[in-house]
């Protein structure tokens, strides 16, 4: 295999020639159509102290992206704002519509109109934070509606699916012509939407699916029969692994067991709607770059195609937009970024060290602003240089499969392709978008240099970095350059054979009879020079290699579209798991998994399990009172255990030993001694978490307290009229229930940081009682402590976990009053009036349960309670019995329950 990969780099680094004589000086195709995707602006009223210095200028950022930036891009056919235009948040983060968030936005369209997008060509849908604190759609805080491009053109407030025609080239808006693309908006927000955080994942109810399912069939039916298979884009807020695609589930435990079985798979709901009509891409916004960022997957429909999603990171945190192509029927994408001096830095970005650069640097200082690209291959000095053909081999088939692509494929297989005669094979096509170079700016023009000074090349590399071939490239006759409006120069389209003629290399040294191709793939490169000298550089781009052979020693080898499968795309383990699933299912899964190991395993477990398990407990040597509690050096075992290396690792392995087994003795001593006082009491705490309300909070401003459970929100919500059309005032609202999945985000996250660990540390309290006061619970009568193995195990009787702490020497148990057992309230050791040991008090915790208690209030208190005092108002933890009650209402437990009821000796009932 070395041998080979070594004959094909020499082979390769030693092109004979690129067949350039006798081929087209262009490829007669029509130019590509380019449109700008945008998302998470979070246009905001909070633009000062932590805002300012999180955030930067974003108002300020859009205006100078819009006026600088934007006319250097056009002519653009298109503009997308996938949601959360706004971030309709108080000061204190309270979901709250501002309207000066709104005006902003609506003169940002006004720039951008200024800029050659015109408002009917900016097609945005809502998000989340659009719809924070807003009853009713086109009711009175409905800004979507007033002042969103979208909002003003929708034919009903209802309207939930858009679809417009994205023009070819040369097409006009409404043309007869063939469409380059059909974009299909989509709006999963909920109605009504509720305050934060009760508003975050999407609904899509049967009846927006009917819609988007009419929409797709009518779309099909305007497609121009001569103009072939359509070819669609979606667009949303939410990327579909956040949009629940359940029918509306009926409140208490059965609708919490019929949504939980809905699939949680990727391919459901919206998702397969989508792949069925062979949808080619689906943009989103929604998750910024919480889960990385390259949040893209690819669907694999039912027809045997692909379906793309491609999440874009926020325009608030990162200044990220996104250029898309559309050239000869299949989209491709550069996704880049926007740097002001107002703009934030957020850590971890992967264009650091494209920001680094002295030329870049040196632009950026000189302009107020630059571009970076998010591959770091890629350099964005003067140009921006933008593949459109062939597309990425990782993003590429998508959408349907044409029977061309299959009869490739086979001919791929079968070994039997040959050289295409159409002259658009083999072709590289990239835009060039040029921006004032530094010089340009001194000179006070602030327009680019013409194209004609640009100096374009194309370079394809092997796998293993070698290059196969390096050409210049030309200007496509009629694909701009020329002045454009505002004094810019228009983008310029160049193309450029991508293909050489290598020698054969074939199988066991035969390479006349089996000329087979170098690689599966090369990766290209486009460089753009201008005036200055300095390069630009495109993202490497994987493309097909597909090479038919000449003589018996020659090939042809030329780039082209991937048939077949795409080639990995290799996520990230968090970009991996954004996608994998349906997350509104997958957490409802998951809390019902967390509620039933809470309940199993930690309560009716050890109950069942306890009268097996306490006499184990008793006699094992792992679970003592402290490591400390060594045998003295004078004993035979003391001796054994006094020095050495050895005898240190191995207490050492005893005590992690001992203190990972205590929790789950800890859990069979409170279940089996308690009974029905603390068991029975966190046992039905935890059927309240279920199916009881958690808490009281505002879930809309105005209107009275709505009840947050586990599976939903139950209030006076209802805010359309008796007669179900016009709109309700607060106090005339009548109950609704909510079923949205995002009150199961919140109880998951509960019980995982707050129920789980409470009751682990209430059942400690309990065996640390239990532990400093003998107590027999039936078993034989008799105590349970390590005295019943000490002779088998030939111990000298060391006091175990379960009894006191020291003997006395006749025998009898008594308590440890040492400094490690030092407790605080009612010390053991005393005698009461009858004459028996004296439990803990009540009050009697030691330090560690102290210190646990504390950091479990710190922790819950920072994470949850003072965010739900900030988002859900202060009845959110006055009032939360599921929520901020839990720590509460454990500790009146333990200091309720006065200790196991029969000490030793005591015989019970009918012994």
């Amino acid at each position: 295999m070395g041998s080979s990969i070594g004959l094909v780099t020499l082979l390769a680094a030693a092109v004979v020639a690129a067949v350039g004589s006798a081929e087209d000086s262009s490829s007669g195709r029509q130019a590509p159509v380019v449109f700008v995707h945008l998302s998470d602006i979070h246009f905001s009223v909070n633009t000062h102290g932590k805002y300012w210095r999180a955030f930067g200028d974003r108002e300020g950022d859009a205006a100078l992206w819009a006026s600088e930036l934007v006319p250097r891009l056009g002519p653009l056919a298109a503009l997308l704002v996938t949601g959360d235009i706004t971030d309709s948040k108080t000061a204190r983060g309270e979901g709250q519509q501002q309207e000066e968030e709104w005006l902003a936005y609506a003169q940002l369209l006004a720039n951008l109109s200024t800029a050659g997008v015109p408002r009917e060509r900016v097609w945005d849908v809502p998000g989340n934070h659009d719809t924070f604190n807003m009853p009713l759609r086109n009711g009175p805080n409905d800004y979507f509606a007033q002042h969103a491009a979208e909002g003003q053109r929708r034919s009903s407030p209802h309207q939930r699916v858009f679809l417009h025609r994205l023009p070819g080239p040369g097409e006009a808006q409404a043309g007869d012509g063939c469409p380059a693309a059909w974009m299909v908006g989509i709006d999963p927000t909920p109605e009504p939407g509720l305050r934060s955080p009760t508003n975050f994942a999407g609904l899509a109810r049967p009846a927006l699916l009917a819609e988007a399912h009419a929409t797709l069939l009518r779309l099909r039916r305007e497609q121009p029969a001569a103009c072939g298979a359509p070819l669609i884009l979606a667009y949303c807020h939410y990327p579909l692994s956040t949009i629940d695609s359940s029918p509306v589930h009926s409140p208490g435990p059965p609708g919490i067991l019929l949504h939980a079985a809905h699939p949680a798979r990727a391919m459901q709901g919206l998702t397969l709607l989508l792949a069925q009509h062979n949808v080619s891409a689906v943009f989103s916004g929604h998750l910024h770059s919480a889960f990385g960022q390259r949040l893209h997957r690819l669907h694999a429909t039912p027809s045997g195609g692909y379906m793309a999603e491609l999440e874009t990171a926020a325009w608030k945190d990162d200044r990220r937009f996104r250029l898309v192509a559309v050239d000869g029927g299949a989209p491709a994408f550069l996704d880049l970024q926007f740097h002001t001096r107002n703009a934030p830095r957020m850590p971890g970005r992967s264009d650091e060290a494209a920001m680094a650069d002295p030329a870049w640097q040196e632009a950026y200082d000189q302009r107020g602003w630059a571009v970076t690209a998010l591959e770091p291959s890629a350099a964005v000095l003067d140009h921006v240089a933008f593949i459109t053909s062939p597309p990425d081999a990782r993003y590429s088939p998508l959408g349907q499969p044409s029977a061309d692509s299959r009869q490739q494929q086979q001919q791929q297989r079968d070994g039997t392709e040959e050289k295409p005669e159409s002259s658009a094979e083999g072709w590289v096509r990239a835009m060039v978008f040029s921006l004032p170079a530094s010089n340009d700016a001194d000179s006070g023009t602030g327009s680019p240099k013409p194209p004609g000074q640009l100096s374009v090349e194309v370079a394809g590399f092997l796998p293993g970095g070698v290059q196969l071939f390096s050409r210049p490239m030309q200007q496509a006759p009629n694909s701009g350059g020329d002045s454009g409006g505002a004094g810019m120069a228009a983008p310029a389209l160049f193309e450029a054979r991508g293909e050489a003629t290598i020698s054969c290399v074939g199988r066991a040294g035969d390479p006349a009879q089996h000329c087979l191709p170098p690689a599966e793939h090369v990766e290209i490169q486009v460089v753009a020079r201008g005036a200055s000298g300095r390069a630009s550089r495109s993202p490497m781009q994987p493309v097909a290699l597909r090479c038919a052979p000449l003589t018996a020693s020659h090939q042809r080898c030329w780039v082209a579209p991937r048939v077949g499968a795409p080639l990995p795309l290799r996520p990230t383990v968090l970009e991996w798991l954004g996608l994998a699933f349906n997350w509104p299912v997958l957490v409802h899964r998951l809390f019902l998994l967390v509620w039933a190991f809470q309940v199993g395993a930690m309560l009716v477990a050890p109950r069942v399990l306890a009268r097996r398990a306490l006499p184990r407990i008793a006699a094992s040597q792992l679970l003592q009172c402290s490591v400390a509690d060594q045998p003295p050096p004078s004993t035979p075992r003391g001796a054994a255990a006094g020095g050495g290396v050895t005898a240190l690792v191995s207490r050492a392995g005893r005590t992690l030993l001992s203190y990972l087994l205590w929790p789950a003795a800890a859990l069979c001593l409170c279940a089996s001694v308690t009974g029905k006082q603390v068991w029975a009491a966190m046992l039905a705490y935890s059927v309240y978490l279920l199916v009881g309300p958690w808490c009281l909070y505002t879930a809309l401003s105005g209107y009275p307290q709505a009840a947050l459970f586990a599976y939903g929100v139950i209030g006076r919500l209802d805010v359309r009229g008796s007669d179900g059309a016009g709109p309700a005032g607060p106090a005339s609202a009548g109950w609704l229930f909510v079923g949205t999945c995002d009150t199961m985000f919140l109880s998951l996250v509960s019980m995982l940081v707050c129920v789980l660990p409470t009751t682990l540390w209430v059942a400690c309290v309990v065996a640390r009682r239990v532990q400093l006061q003998p107590y027999c619970s039936g078993v034989g009568g008799r105590t349970f402590s390590r005295s019943a193995s000490s002779e088998s195990s030939g111990s000298s009787g060391r006091p175990g976990r379960l009894e006191t702490g020291a003997r006395s020497p006749g025998g009898t148990p008594q308590h440890d009053t040492s400094s490690r057992s030092l407790l605080l309230g009612k010390r053991g050791g005393g005698s009461s009036a009858a004459g028996g040991p004296t439990g803990p008090g009540r009050f009697s915790f030691s330090r560690g349960q102290l210190a646990a208690l504390a950091a479990l209030s710190v922790f819950n208190f920072l994470g949850l309670y003072r965010r739900a005092w900030a988002l859900m108002g202060p009845s959110a933890v006055l009032a939360s019995p599921g929520l901020a009650w839990t720590l509460p209402l454990a500790l009146l437990l333990v200091v309720a329950w006065a200790g196991p009821r029969r000490p030793c000796g005591q015989a019970a009932k009918g012994e």
